[in-house]
């Protein structure tokens, strides 16, 4: 199933030196930006997560200065969540937390099954 596509957006995100496979890139590689087009919220977060290697269940979503949203994931050697994606565009904070929801609630459900 499609999402209708008065839902589907351009996504823009920007990765930090947390995230795996940019560690040491300078902020204007490639390899730390993201641009999803034309897709639902919840397709956007799904490929996020994928490109992260992390689970829904270990990412947050919180409110940041100078962007729409940051994602938040524990990392090694780090006592607290640090910040592992800049959304600049596409996604507020409520839709990626939203999506994050469907996507543990489709993890938990595929587990049970």
């Amino acid at each position: 199933m499609t999402a209708p596509a008065h839902n589907r957006r351009d996504v823009a995100v920007g990765l930090t030196p947390y995230a795996p496979g940019v560690e040491g890139k300078a902020l204007a590689a490639p390899e730390r930006w993201l641009t999803y087009y034309a897709v639902s919220p919840n397709r956007a977060v799904a490929a996020l997560c994928h490109r992260l290697g992390r689970l829904p269940s270990g990412l947050a979503a919180v409110e940041a200065p100078d962007c729409a949203a940051a994602i938040l994931g524990r990392v090694e050697g780090e006592r607290e969540a640090v910040p592992l994606a800049l959304v600049a565009f596409g996604l507020t904070v409520t839709e990626i937390n939203l999506a994050l929801d469907a996507l543990r609630l489709g993890l938990t459900r595929k587990e049970a099954a």
